[in-house]
């Protein structure tokens, strides 16, 4: 499937009209920087395009939470910056995101709460545990 068809197999799936689905699925591929790449196959895709295929099947319903599991994990540095970007916009725009990551460089960049599980446990990390001030 081409990366349109991917990402509009969710909105079918959730009983989505074409026309909903087609107002929906263009300005998702722009959100994340793939709406030139609308008709390319999986293969023809960068590791960084199809992460953000990826995030836009997992946001084209507008759910109000994401959950990303090592987002960047396979990235080299720009493909993860540009992700990190992506999802910045969408918790911009409301969407509560939620990012489980061991990139300690990811976390230390971070403007955001950063959680750690130590003994089963949340704990906030303080910004001076991450090295922010």
């Amino acid at each position: 499937r081409t990366v349109a068809e991917n990402v509009a197999f969710v909105l079918w799936a959730l009983g989505f009209t074409r026309k909903e689905i087609h107002r929906r699925l263009i300005p998702t591929l722009k959100m994340v920087g793939l709406h030139d790449k609308a008709d390319c196959f999986p293969n023809e895709l960068s590791g960084g395009e199809q992460q953000r295929v990826s995030i836009a099947r997992a946001i084209v319903g507008t759910p109000p939470i994401l959950l990303a599991d090592e987002p960047t994990g396979n990235l080299d540095a720009h493909n993860s910056w540009q992700v990190i970007k992506i999802l910045k916009k969408l918790n911009n725009v409301g969407i509560t995101v939620i990012v489980t990551t061991h990139d300690e460089h990811l976390v230390r960049m971070s403007d955001y709460p950063v959680v750690q599980i130590r003994d089963g446990r949340l704990h906030r990390m303080q910004d001076w545990e991450l090295g922010r001030g």
